[in-house]
């Protein structure tokens, strides 16, 4: 037979809604009747970007240690059977030590945008590969769609694998239905494989055992897709809601089904803690015929304490109705949290206190006081933890505390703070810092100082106050597949972790026997991981394991740690040391490895040691000797890999901290390998013991105490200058090794002790100078995380201008210049003010930020974490760009995604962009909060002349007022993806440009994304031609009136409590009193008097009471009589 080639034809559909400012660029799926050839190579292998810089055309990819090349060929080692000649085919070189291949993005003609085609009707993906017959196993992708206005590749891989166990050509065909999803932690949707929008295909390979080449000829689709079966999922498997907000999640059927069906739902497990972090929930979903969607709701809790975001599963079961359960059958609802981190917190014991230890007959614990209770906190939460130390009657003296598992440099701070619940007994109560004189770090003189034998009996769960677990598949922890693309679901059971009785931990690996819900479907198999998280850390030395390893390709032991502050950070920033990991596709090789910002997951650091033999065959010591910027491997004490700060640079090295540790065997995955078919299970893994090797402390005492002379709960602060040696010594405290308090006998009831602390040192600017002593700069830089800048009085009416760069907040700090009235800091027209890095917390108050400049984004404050701007004013900034992106803008300020920002009493003026958002520009995944603060007099070259969002964002009390869009709509405001809630606010005299003359635009391109806008008490008039634009093109808007606005005209949706007046009767923007700007409502507006009280605040705008008459005004401002 002949194989007639034929060109891939591929017809692109564009919508093009607006030239200037796209939020994105819409492509219709190329139609299939170009396929069923996808690539014949005849024309060779294209390469470009996208305009967001995407590579599409015939990509590589590799990891750091392997290579990967691809060309086309005329002359294969053999012709492929049936083709033309001439005939070119194309050709893989690849030498593969983790991963390594080619992908096609699939590209248009100009080679300049990503395109997918519809796939949809095909059953499946076939070519011809030419096979070595080297026993490598090679996988096959597919990349289905991806997120709405992606500008990245987050394409969703599905995958399958394919021996290498054939010699010359062979025809491969693979149908839809046996692929599976793979998980490359790309943030890729998981909703199915739809193929719709297919965006390419991938082959490579995770190991190679010589360098091979591969030739592929005539990849097509073939035959008529199945009939889908009816399955219902989740349709996203993440859902993200604020803390104390509740989550809306969705599930989706394949298709319609002609008669009723049900499924039921229900929450599980996870890090939230259920009614703490969320109410549990469970309920049946019932789809009435031809109804595809359904939706339920999961309702968070507040609170006032950081714990970083939580996550609880969500799991799907009993269909019913002909239904079964689709991918993914399980979702993880996110409760983000919306306090900001308290580097100064050194415990509030809301975890158990397996980091403190008693000592003689002290027993610690953490119990839960409610508010109610008779021992609640002043001002505490619902729910409290404490730490509570009981000893046998109460009557011998105790000593607790904490050692720190590396130095802490307390050194910025002025002293210690906590709550005692106190006795009034009148005893003294003695508080310990303590510094370590030991210095050893020659490891030759290192001496155990920690180890767990694992000698409990047989079927002893282990130690858990050493070991924690996880438990899942990854999803309720964000990482589905474990961020590797695993097959296993880890349990806490002693089937899967227990001693032997003979001195061994046994992790077992089985097939799994019950029914659990995995991310890609029914879980296939179950471990174990063990983790000494919040309840051991180490920070260097000699950490040691003696494993004996599982055997059996698929199967993937691992000896690990991870940084102790991933929650807050998150991995790889974090840092990752992997002291051993062994995969049974190499048995002879075990792998030592590091993964940080830059060069995590395939572009690790790491070397491999070839034993010569199985490492299953027998135990084997695998180990490192970890010192500051310095980590050495060792297996049975042979080092093998070594690494130092030079082997990463210029990324950073993040191994300086304490970490904790890990044991666990997985399944699969990226770099386990598929399951080899002479894998046999269960499978264990024996763990003769752990141990840590350091020099012994010598530890120096410094004591200060307090009087026991009070009854319940008080705070006690202790100055460092309190705390004395017994020669009268000061401490050092840059190096604190341990904190401990000392009870003395006759104390009738248990010590409790809550929120330990380090108490603020202030810092104070003295100078207008850039930087040296005195200045901003230096005083950013020293002050210590969560603690103030102030400055001194001599600085008011002053400008600080800034000649060496913004100033960058990468610590949480307060600074404050209610000192120092009318300071300035100025960017001085050449560069950003501020720069507020990704998980930092900052407030700003009574400052003015002016004169910045940015590049393409943000002229005055570029916030990517969490920025509270108090009595600010935000003027004279300018963002220019040489060519507009839908992401570009934000004259004053760009809250970039995921941060959040809060403008309180606050002005941005006068601001210019070259792109959107003249005044504010805020980002996907962003919130924003504006309260009583004035958006004024700026200007945009494209859309949003005041504000452009594409987050969540609340506006209440404030006015926008004067701004101008000369580009298109929105010329106080242009909106699209999240939810706006405008309330007792005033927008006026913003005007867009004559052909798109809008006030407010809210907008939608895409429709699985619905923007909301909600107006309550708000006047929006005054306004160049009209206020609201709804625009929806292939998606959806939602425009809510909450009642008793004054509109211009009748654009906005109105209800019937609104009014429509031409003209609200406003004076000028200006100084009515109060912090900002405001619009006065002069005698006889429609406003006075019209707005709803149940939703008006206190004050107006300016903080003047409301309301002054029968009943609030409409708008930011309440006339007074």
């Amino acid at each position: 037979m002949t194989i007639r080639k034929v060109p891939v034809l591929v017809i692109v559909l564009s919508l093009l809604a607006h030239t200037l400012g796209l939020p994105w660029l819409s492509v219709a799926p190329a139609i299939a009747a170009g396929l069923p050839v996808v690539d014949d190579f005849e024309a060779g292998l294209p390469t470009g970007t996208d305009p967001n810089g995407v590579a599409v055309g015939f990509v590589i990819f590799n990891d750091a240690n392997s290579t990967a090349a691809i060309s086309t060929a005329t002359t294969p080692p053999a012709p492929v059977p049936g083709a033309a000649d001439p005939n070119t085919v194309l050709k893989m070189d690849v030498s593969v030590v983790s991963y390594a291949g080619f992908v096609h993005n699939f590209e248009n003609a100009s080679v300049n945008a990503w395109v997918p085609q519809d796939w949809s009707a095909y059953e499946g993906i076939s070519f011809w590969l030419y096979g070595n017959n080297s026993g490598t196993t090679l996988f096959v992708d597919v990349l289905d769609n991806r997120n709405p206005g992606s500008t990245r590749d987050d394409a969703e891989r599905w995958s399958i694998d394919i021996p290498d166990n054939f010699s010359g050509w062979k025809e491969i065909r693979i149908p839809f239905g046996s692929m599976r999803r793979k998980e490359i932690g790309n943030g890729a949707p998981n909703d199915g494989l739809g193929l719709t929008e297919v965006y390419g295909w991938a082959l490579g390979t995770l190991t190679t055992p010589t360098p091979q080449t591969y030739y592929v000829d005539n990849v097509s689709v073939y035959g008529v897709a199945p009939v889908k079966p009816l399955t219902a999922g989740f349709s996203a498997i993440s859902y993200v809601v604020a803390e104390g907000g509740a989550a809306t999640l969705t599930v989706k059927l394949s298709k319609p089904s002609a008669d009723p069906v049900t499924v039921d739902y229900t929450t599980t497990f996870g890090p939230a803690i259920p009614d703490r972090d969320y109410t549990p929930a469970s309920g049946t979903l019932t789809f009435a015929p031809n109804v595809t969607q359904r939706s339920f709701t999961i309702q968070t809790i507040d609170d006032h304490k950081y714990q970083g975001d939580r996550g609880v599963l969500v799991e799907l079961s009993r269909p019913t109705g002909g239904l079964a359960l689709g991918v993914p059958p399980i979702a993880r609802v996110v409760v983000q949290d919306n306090e900001a981190y308290d580097p100064t917190l050194l415990d509030d014991f809301e975890t158990f206190p397996y980091l403190w230890s008693g000592q003689g007959q002290a027993v610690l614990s953490n119990p839960e006081i409610t508010s109610g209770s008779p021992l609640a906190l002043p001002g505490q939460d619902a729910y409290e933890h404490v730490l509570q130390v009981s000893r046998p009657q109460g009557l011998a003296a105790s000593r607790f505390g904490r050692a720190f598992p590396i130095a802490q440099d307390w050194s910025g701070s002025g002293g210690l703070n906590f709550w005692y619940y106190g006795q009034n007994s009148g005893k003294s109560i003695e508080v310990t810092l303590a510094n370590n004189r030991a210095s050893d770090r020659d490891p030759s003189k290192w001496k155990l100082v920690w180890s767990d034998e694992f000698n409990s009996a047989a079927g002893a769960a282990p130690n858990a106050s050493v070991w924690g677990h996880e438990i899942g598949d990854g999803t309720a922890y964000g990482i589905p597949g474990w961020g590797n693309d695993e097959l296993e679901y880890y349990t806490a059971g002693a089937d899967n972790a227990a001693t032997d009785g003979q001195g061994n931990l046994v992790i077992t690996t089985r097939e799994a026997d019950e029914p659990l819900a995995c991310y890609y479907g029914p879980c296939q198999y179950t471990s174990a991981r063990l983790l000494t998280k919040h309840r051991f850390e180490v920070a260097y030395g000699r950490v040691e394991a003696r494993v004996k390893v599982a055997a059996g390709a698929g199967l993937w032991s691992a000896f690990w740690m991870l940084g102790a502050d991933i929650d807050r950070t998150g991995w790889p920033q974090s840092g990752e040391i992997d002291i051993m990991e062994n995969v049974g596709r190499l048995p002879n090789e075990a792998f030592g490895t590091i993964h940080g910002p830059g060069y995590a997951g395939g572009n690790s650091f790491g070397q491999s040691y070839d034993l010569g033999e199985p490492i299953a065959d027998d135990f084997h010591t695998f180990a490192v000797e970890w010192q500051p910027d310095k980590i050495v491997w060792f297996i049975d004490g042979i080092a093998y890999h070594e690494a130092d700060p030079a082997d990463v640079a210029p990324n950073q090295w993040v191994y300086n901290h304490p970490f904790y540790l890990l044991l666990n065997v997985a399944v699969g995955g990226n770099f386990g390998g598929p399951v080899g078919a002479a894998t046999t299970f269960p499978q264990q893994t024996l763990v003769d013991y752990v141990r840590v090797y350091q020099a012994k402390p010598v530890a120096v005492m410094f004591t200060a105490s307090f009087t026991d002379s009070f009854t319940g709960w008080q705070k006690v602060n202790l100055p460092f200058t309190a705390f004395r040696g017994d020669d009268g010594s000061a401490p050092n405290l840059a190096k604190v090794h341990s904190l401990s308090f000392t009870v003395p006998g006759g104390l009738r009831s248990p010590v409790m002790l809550d929120q330990v602390r380090l108490s603020c040192k202030t810092v104070t600017v003295t100078s207008a100078a850039d930087g040296g002593a005195g200045s901003l700069r230096e005083a950013l830089a020293a002050v210590s995380a969560g603690c103030p800048v102030t400055f001194a009085p001599s600085l008011a009416g002053q400008t600080i201008t800034l000649t060496s760069g913004p100033l960058t907040l990468s610590k949480n700090v307060v600074i404050d210049g209610s000192a120092a009235a009318g300071l300035k800091i100025s960017g001085n027209h050449t560069d950003r003010v501020f720069i507020v890095n990704a998980g930092t917390t900052a407030t700003i108050s009574r400052l003015t930020i002016a004169d910045g400049y940015g590049f393409q984004l943000a002229g005055g404050v570029l916030n990517n974490g969490n920025l509270t701007l108090d009595h600010v004013v935000v003027t004279g900034n300018t963002m220019t760009t040489n060519a507009g992106d839908f992401w570009q803008g934000g004259g004053g300020i760009y809250n970039g995604g995921g941060a959040s920002l809060t403008l309180v009493d606050s002005t941005v003026s006068a601001n210019s962009a070259g792109w959107s958002g003249g005044g504010v520009y805020a980002f996907f995944n962003t919130t924003t909060t504006i309260v009583r603060s004035t958006i004024s007099g700026n200007v945009s070259n494209d859309v949003g002349g005041g504000i452009r969002s594409l987050g969540n964002m609340t506006i209440a009390n404030s006015t926008v007022s004067g701004n101008a869009a000369t580009g298109w709509h929105g010329g106080a405001i242009f909106h699209t993806d999240g939810a706006l809630e405008i309330s007792n606010s005033t927008i006026t005299d913003n005007a867009g440009p004559d052909w798109a003359p809008s006030a407010i635009f809210l907008g939608s391109w895409n429709p699985a994304v619905v923007p909301t806008l909600k107006l309550t008490n708000t006047l929006v008039a005054g306004n160049r031609w009209y206020a609201c634009e709804r625009f929806a093109s292939g998606g959806a808007v939602i425009l809510i009136s909450g009642g008793h606005n004054l509109i211009q005209d009748a654009t906005c949706n109105p209800g019937a409590s609104d009014l429509i007046a031409g003209d609200a009767l406003l004076g000028p923007l200006a100084d009515n009193g109060g912090p900002t700007l405001t619009h006065a409502l002069l005698p006889g507006s429609p406003a006075l008097e019209a707005a709803d009280d149940a939703v008006c605040p206190a004050t107006d705008q300016r903080g003047v009471a409301r309301p002054q008459g029968a009943q609030c005004d409409i708008g930011a401002f309440e006339r007074e009589p």
